[in-house]
């Protein structure tokens, strides 16, 4: 568990980060109030608590012996990101004899997991660059031949160039099909993955 050490005193302390929403128990604030049960003796101690971005406070729960008071930060407490604020107070006869303000940094969570990539557009992708890297190969090949170096204008619609490979407006572009077909070498887009995988999924879902 993480500790955070404070001081009951008069001035306003910020406590930096003091948990992350979605955390239940891994951190706890330790307040020194010695000085103050001195200066009254028999004084209760309190925690007033307001998570952030609400108005109503409540009292947090307090653990504590010999002068220090603990604060275990509950998932309750840290569900909201933002700043937090606790006013410390020492109560004696039904009156507040000393007060301390703190304020603390609660930061926000990923949000829940979603489903993995699907292998399938991974794989895709990997096609593209495996294609681009054969593209580049070539060049080279052809560079080494001729001794000068070779651009795509001198080698578009040329034998060789693979046929997923297309040159537009200077620049070298891949050839995509619409849809996954037999027989055919070009690569799919990964939105057609997803069409075709949701298509699979409805049929399932229908058996």
């Amino acid at each position: 568990m993480i500790t955070i050490q404070a001081e009951f005193t008069q001035k306003q302390c910020d406590l930096g980060l003091i948990g992350r929403v979605g955390e239940n128990a891994s951190r706890q604030i330790v307040f020194d109030c010695a000085e103050a049960l001195r200066a009254f003796p028999g004084a209760d101690i309190l925690c007033i608590y307001q998570r952030p971005g609400e108005g109503a406070p409540y009292l947090a729960p307090l653990s504590g012996e010999k002068g220090v008071y603990t604060l275990v930060l509950a998932d309750t407490d840290v569900a909201l990101p933002g700043f937090a604020r606790m006013e410390l107070r020492a109560e004696k006869g039904g009156k507040i004899v000393k007060s301390a303000y703190f304020t603390g940094e609660i930061a926000p969570a990923l949000r829940a997991p979603g489903e993995r990539p699907d292998a399938a557009a991974a794989d895709t992708m990997d096609r593209i660059a495996a294609l681009l890297a054969q593209a580049q190969q070539r060049l080279d090949e052809l560079a080494g031949l001729t001794g000068q170096s070779v651009k795509w204008e001198s080698i578009a619609d040329k034998p060789g160039l693979a046929p997923s490979l297309a040159l537009k407006d200077g620049q070298l572009a891949v050839v995509t099909a619409a849809a996954a077909e037999q027989d055919n070498p070009l690569p799919i887009t990964s939105a057609a993955v997803h069409a075709q995988l949701g298509q699979v999924n409805a049929l399932l879902a229908s058996i």
